[in-house]
């Protein structure tokens, strides 16, 4: 890993490990998470410190101020990262975490240069795996239908783009695909 990088991002399917690879990260020295906001109520499932719960309200008047690097809506909840959580990880010593879909890691390569983001992609485990680990986690027969499509497109449009990623499984022990990814960022 080049000195130059500050974020590493985690995209891929829901239920590949993405959360869990970046708690267990988090557990050792020199890594952080950027923050991001989000409108919906907190899961027991997020990271501590994942993410800033706020009101509906103070969401449109930080988009109004131009704030965002990047926000979306999904079931109506709004999701964003400020441009200044990006900033602070810009400046900070320690190595800065994301969870990141696909469509937001060219927005952040964008903002940070490409030698400030080593992006990893974690390839989806068999379906009724990431079935079973929805399940585990409290989602809706609705929604992990709805989430297991939308991982098949996600894993075909990051095989087509041109983000540099690192592709990495889950479907060992977490141990050994955290120390893949660590082994990339000595």
């Amino acid at each position: 890993m080049g000195n130059d990088v500050k974020i590493v991002t985690f995209t891929g399917a829901s239920g590949s490990g993405k959360s869990s690879i970046a708690k267990e990260l988090l557990k050792l020295e020199n890594y952080r998470l950027v923050v991001s906001v989000t409108t919906r109520s907190s899961r027991e499932s997020d990271l501590r410190g994942e993410y800033e719960y706020i009101s509906q309200d103070n969401f449109s008047l930080r988009d109004e101020r131009d704030a965002f690097l990047w926000k979306a809506a999904y079931a109506g909840n709004r999701y964003g990262t400020m441009k200044k959580s990006i900033d602070d990880a810009l400046a900070s010593s320690a190595i800065s975490l994301m969870i990141l879909v696909p469509e937001v890691v060219p927005l952040l390569r964008d903002y940070t240069g490409d030698d400030k983001v080593l992006s990893f992609f974690v390839q989806s485990p068999p379906v009724e795996i990431l079935r079973r680990r929805m399940e585990a986690r409290g989602d809706s027969g609705e929604n992990i239908h709805k989430r297991l499509s939308m991982d098949v497109q996600w894993e075909s449009a990051a095989r087509s783009s041109i983000i540099p990623y690192v592709y990495i499984s889950n479907d060992g022990s977490l141990d050994e695909t955290v120390d893949v990814v660590r082994r990339y960022l000595r």
